[in-house]
């Protein structure tokens, strides 16, 4: 119905143009016709009037001039009044008297020049004026023909030589039937020309609907066709016209239309194989964060609800799967806001209870245009990952305590030995026969040792926790007394090497979000190998780094320890973060790979600040900087 409506609006709407401009045509041209055929005929009409008025002003000069007997010239003007079929004659003085009339109503009569009849001609200029007009009178319409009678020198006798004319011959033609045949004329014109428009109308609009509408019909039925999805309607072709090679272009058209659906769904269909094939979950996500395409990967994770996650915000899809998703730190919402790259750990619970890890890295997706148009995540389990670098942190955290092993036995056998020479004095105090022992110097021995025996359970301690380890957990650190701490530690084995350990901090650092064992430990790995990367005299030095902040991101600190040792190869910088790559022959090639992903469970970073080979390396391990304001709850536990 709608397609009836709008198609037949149309052709309404071009027959309305059409007789419009074919009426409007044939009108002007009728109104044109009409005038210059009426006044043709009153043309002709106007030039037999004037004749015949010529011609009674010639005959009564001659009977005026002949006879000069007014009565014979009265008589005459009813003659050819009879004669000559006209309405009236009148013959006025110069006064504009009337002296002679065929009509006794106007006997006697004064016309003035204001008066409408006169106005006709004598409201024109001289040259201007017309000798005839057709006028409406009260007994019907007349053509009106004005003859000045000229003052002749033969006139003179009878007036006045100083006048021009003498009067003025008034001849009044009837008109009315003359234009009332104009008229019936013109209606039978008119009548035809209206029914040749009509024709012309119809003939315009069969032709048009035959030739056109009805081909354009054609397109409406194939591209609703093609619209309600039959790519296989097409435009019959007809003739070899301008609308013929429109149909030719819209088949071509809609050839190349579905030749690209099809590639379009080919590469949908490779892309969705491609995808499938992926063991990583993957999700793409619009600007609002809904869910617009997964695989099934992704699916699997989300359990019996999978076929549902199209459309949904993923917050519901990862609550209903299990995930712990923070809103208040979504790596989605952070990659949108900055553009960039975003990585987070996420754990999930799948239907039979078991924790998974997995890693998310979110990234930007743009237009053509450069334009931030949604984001795209991929989830890989990272469980086994987790529990592999697990035990190799810990295998690791044994070689580091067994490298340790020879420093601790040093750092004991200080206090040991002052304990033995503080017992060996209380000794002798006791001993000696000849006095008595003295209880201020025996008490000052052996509050002597009691510290020592203190300082020797804090290093057991510290040598206790730091083989102990922990599970990762984020808390509030305080940088400048654990790596105090750890370059206390390490400080004895660099004395075997003879190499110094110095630590430039500031006073003003701010609390950082980490887990203080594993600082420790990855502080520990990077202060080992700079000591054993120095020649003997040289060096370590560590100090602190506030990192730019960049939009969007949270304001880092970072630790670097630098050394004057060999320095690291351009290849080798490469492979250095490598799981068991090391150009050391004692070398377990895991310090590096262990610390880099332990600084990434608090979401820091381990990296080559810089490097040449003979002059040293500097290595930087990043921390978040705790928001002041920061409602989050972390763990405050004091580390010894």
């Amino acid at each position: 119905m709608r397609r009836f409506f709008v198609l037949e609006s149309l052709s309404w709407r071009l027959i309305l143009a059409v007789s419009f401009v074919v009426i409007g045509g044939l009108g002007l041209g009728f109104h044109l016709t009409y005038l210059a055929f009426r006044e043709e005929m009153l043309s002709e009409a106007r030039t037999h009037a004037t004749r015949e008025a010529q011609l009674v002003r010639l005959a009564l000069t001659h009977q005026m001039l002949e006879a000069g007997d007014s009565s014979l010239v009265a008589g005459m003007v009813q003659s050819f009044a009879a004669d000559k079929e006209a309405e009236r004659i009148l013959v006025l003085d110069r006064k504009g008297k009337v002296k002679f009339s065929s009509d006794p109503s106007y006997q006697k009569r004064q016309f003035q020049l204001t008066e409408p009849a006169c106005q006709v001609c004598h409201a024109h200029p001289a040259a201007d004026r017309q000798r005839s007009a057709v006028l409406e009178m009260s007994d019907g319409t007349v053509l009106r023909s004005v003859q000045p009678i000229a003052n002749r020198e033969a006139c003179h006798d009878c007036h006045s030589p100083k006048n021009r004319i003498n009067g003025i011959l008034i001849v009044d033609v009837p008109v009315g039937q003359t234009i009332a045949h104009i008229e019936r004329s013109v209606s039978r014109l008119a009548f035809g020309t209206a029914m040749f428009g009509l024709i012309l109308i119809a003939g315009i609009t069969v032709a048009f609907r035959r030739f056109l509408l009805r081909r354009l019909y054609r397109f409406e039925h194939v591209a609703n066709a093609i619209a309600a999805g039959d790519l296989s309607q097409r435009v019959p072709l007809e003739g070899n016209d301008a609308v013929t090679r429109l149909q030719v272009a819209f088949n071509a058209m809609v050839d190349s239309g579905q030749e690209l659906l099809q590639r379009v769904a080919a590469q949908g269909k490779q892309l969705e194989r491609t995808m499938n094939a992926v063991d990583d979950g993957m999700v793409v996500m619009d600007k609002n964060f809904h869910v617009v395409a997964t695989n099934d990967a992704f699916k699997r994770r989300m359990g019996d609800d999978a076929d549902e996650l199209i459309g949904h915000n993923c917050i519901h899809v990862a609550g209903g799967a299990g995930i712990g998703c923070d809103v208040t730190d979504c790596p989605g919402e952070s990659c949108l806001k900055s553009g960039k790259t975003v990585t987070a750990v996420r754990t999930r619970l799948d239907a039979d209870g078991q924790t998974h890890h997995e890693e998310l890295r979110a990234s930007p997706v743009y237009t053509q245009d450069g334009v931030l148009d949604g984001v795209v995540e991929v989830w890989r389990d990272i469980t086994d990952r987790r529990s592999a670098e697990a035990r190799l942190a810990e295998y690791q955290r044994l070689a580091s305590v067994g490298m340790l092993a020879s420093g601790i036995s040093h750092e004991l056998n200080t206090p040991l030995g002052s304990i033995g020479t503080c017992l060996e004095a209380i000794d002798r105090q006791c001993a000696s026969p000849d006095e008595p022992p003295n209880p201020e110097r025996v008490r000052h021995y052996a509050q002597l040792a009691a510290a020592e025996v203190r300082r020797c359970g804090t290093i057991t301690r510290q040598f206790m926790n730091l083989a102990r380890g922990q599970t990762p957990e984020r808390e509030i650190v305080d940088l400048r007394p654990t790596v105090e701490l750890v370059a206390r530690l390490a400080r004895s084995t660099a004395q075997i090497r003879g190499v110094a350990i110095q630590v430039d901090a500031a006073d003003d650092l701010p609390p950082v979000l980490a887990n203080a064992s594993a600082v420790q430990q990855v502080l520990l790995n990077l202060l080992i190998n700079a000591v054993e990367a120095s020649e003997t005299g040289t060096r370590v030095v560590v100090h602190f780094l506030r990192m730019p902040v960049l939009v969007g991101q949270a304001e880092m600190l970072e630790v670097q320890v630098e050394d004057a040792g060999c320095g690291i190869s351009p290849q080798d910088a490469l492979r250095v973060f490598e799981p068991f790559f090391s150009r050391r022959q004692r070398g377990s090639g895991l310090g590096l790979f262990v610390s880099l992903n332990l600084a990434r469970d608090w979401s820091g970073d381990l990296r080559i600040v810089r490097t040449r080979v003979g002059e040293g390396s500097v290595f930087g391990v990043s921390f978040p900087v705790r928001v002041p304001n920061d409602n989050h709850i972390y763990s405050t536990r004091t580390r010894s």
